[in-house]
């Protein structure tokens, strides 16, 4: 049996494909990484205690990494903070799965990710795609979701609001733009699982409708 490494498992995204996952039984051990210990008991759980400022663990015999990492300016609390955890920590984790050998490296991103935007956000994570991109992982998955919905932990008022905004332009999104549509952190998940267990090699990059295409099959 095989294992894998959630970075990012008490997010949202994160703390749904867990459950997904246990649920699978495509893994004998699912590796977590946290801050704080989360208080789960599961037998298949491992919980590793993570000083994520400092040096990083190994990875040791881990099959396939979903890294749902990724925080907001606003929360973040400055663009260099944010820049810190949703490009830096992740390439940083990238590089110790490539170095580790891991067979896949599925990584959550965002629609309108551009390297050369002039929005930091989307810059931002531009950056961290390309980076990761340019490692020696088989199979590179890469999640580009529009805004996601779900029962979130703290309340995001922007994401809220844009929340109820594309419900009701959820009629008119369709074509070209369909990809505009809010997606379920659930339907995100269960895709991510999906194209892990293909073990494509090379470098896959889908955007909310391809996503939820997916998940539907």
């Amino acid at each position: 049996m095989n294992k894998a490494l959630i970075l990012g498992s008490t997010g949202l995204t994160g703390s749904i494909l867990l459950n997904e996952l246990l649920n699978s039984g495509l893994y004998s051990e699912v590796e977590i990484w946290v801050r704080k210990s989360t208080g789960i008991t599961h037998p298949n759980v491992t919980e590793i205690i993570v000083d994520f400022e400092s040096d990083l663990p190994v990875m040791s015999n881990i099959s396939d990494v979903y890294c749902c990492i990724g925080t907001t300016i606003k929360k973040a609390g400055t663009k260099e903070k944010f820049r810190a955890i949703d490009h830096d920590l992740v390439v940083r984790c990238a590089k110790i799965a490539s170095d580790s050998g891991v067979r896949s490296f599925a990584v959550m991103s965002s629609i309108g990710a551009n390297k050369n935007s002039s929005n930091n956000y989307l810059k931002v994570k531009g950056e961290m795609e390309f980076a990761v991109s340019n490692f020696k992982i088989p199979s590179v998955i890469i999640m580009r979701p529009s805004i996601i919905l779900g029962d979130r932990k703290e309340v995001r008022m922007f994401e809220k609001g844009g929340k109820v905004f594309m419900r009701l332009l959820k009629p008119f999104l369709i074509g070209k733009i369909r990809k505009y549509r809010a997606i379920h952190a659930q339907t995100i998940a269960k895709s991510m699982i999906l194209l892990t267990q293909q073990h494509t090699i090379c470098v896959r990059i889908l955007e909310s409708d391809e996503i939820q295409s997916i998940a539907s099959k």
